[in-house]
């Protein structure tokens, strides 16, 4: 019956999620097993060290990249970014021309539609990457071409902040299909890893990076940035306050001390009030090592400092509601 179905089916999704974590786990320990053996050969206490051989790990790899690169270039297969082992090409070209051939346009086309469409140039783009492969494996007099490339990511918008530092919307990953709702796939961007950063920013930006990924228009992008402005203006400070530990702190003595982090300076302004106060017993001083929550404030104020802080565990709308005024410190 339909209920006995369902039971298998659902038993058969989590083998296979199970042998797909298994078959992951393997992949990763053969890279690190391949990766290893490049340092191998660069570490001078290594038996069978050689640094030739790592030079040319390391060259042979650029030159695939590179030379790939070219190929695809010179069949107007754009490249826009290159990483250590991989390609990110561009078909906004070929996309566009599909689009007029078809009277229809790009902007309009849903988010299936875009996998769809891309989806149709793989053969051909995999076909000029073989073709490529086996012209420089003739440059190269081997006896037969064991290079080759897969497909990980298809997407449709991403944005580079730096060298790996970027995130992508995916249509596809490793052959399975995403929806609007999923991730993008991250890498190096931290919004939501950084644990100092307050939880209304880490949601505020995720938020704004999933309106650039919609296609939200510039107008629309600028007055969410206004309302979450408004928003944040409002917020209680214990919100808006970041958490960092505080080290090296016998190192600096006044908020003028050259190379002091902003966290560091915040600390010996809250010290100094503290102590000018004698209010320890209420607010204990930041010691080596303290944890505290601090933020930008204003210029000028008695301190001609930009910073402020608390020890953690202090309320910071109490602190602030009792020193602000008196010492001209604005958030």
């Amino acid at each position: 019956n339909s209920m006995t179905k369902k039971i298998e089916i659902q038993r058969k999704i989590k083998e296979l999620k199970e042998e797909l974590a298994s078959l992951s786990t393997s992949e990763t320990a053969i890279k690190v097993l391949l990766n290893s053996g490049y340092g191998a050969f660069a570490n001078e206490y290594f038996l069978f060290s050689d640094f030739r051989l790592a030079r040319s790990i390391t060259y042979t790899s650029q030159l695939v990249i590179k030379w790939i690169e070219k190929y695809l270039l010179d069949r107007n297969v754009k490249t826009i970014y290159i990483d250590t082992d991989s390609l990110f090409l561009t078909l906004n070209d070929q996309l566009e021309s599909f689009c007029n051939s078809k009277n229809i346009s790009s902007e309009s086309l849903t988010f299936d539609q875009r996998r769809d469409i891309l989806n149709k140039f793989k053969p051909k783009i995999f076909e000029m990457i073989k073709e490529g492969f086996v012209e420089l494996s003739k440059v190269l007099n081997v006896v037969s071409n064991t290079f080759d490339m897969k497909l990980e990511i298809l997407g449709d918008r991403g944005i580079w902040l730096g060298k790996k530092n970027y995130f992508i919307r995916m249509l596809e990953k490793d052959g399975i299909k995403k929806t609007l709702d999923d991730d993008p796939y991250v890498k190096g961007f931290d919004v939501a890893k950084r644990s100092s950063t307050p939880q209304w920013i880490i949601d505020s930006l995720n938020e704004y990076i999933k309106l650039v990924f919609m296609g939200e228009t510039k107008k629309n992008l600028l007055e969410f940035e206004t309302s979450k402005f408004e928003e944040f203006k409002k917020l209680p400070l214990n919100d808006i306050f970041s958490i960092k530990s505080v080290s090296s702190f016998s190192s600096y003595h006044q908020v003028t001390d050259k190379g002091a982090p902003a966290h560091v300076k915040g600390a010996l302004v809250y010290n100094s009030i503290v102590e000018t106060e004698k209010v320890e017993s209420t607010f204990p001083r930041v010691f080596e090592g303290s944890r505290v929550k601090f933020c930008y404030v204003e210029i000028p104020n008695k301190f001609s400092t930009n910073t402020i802080a608390v020890v953690e565990g202090v309320d910071v709308d109490e602190f602030m509601s009792y020193f602000s005024q008196k010492y001209g410190i604005t958030v």
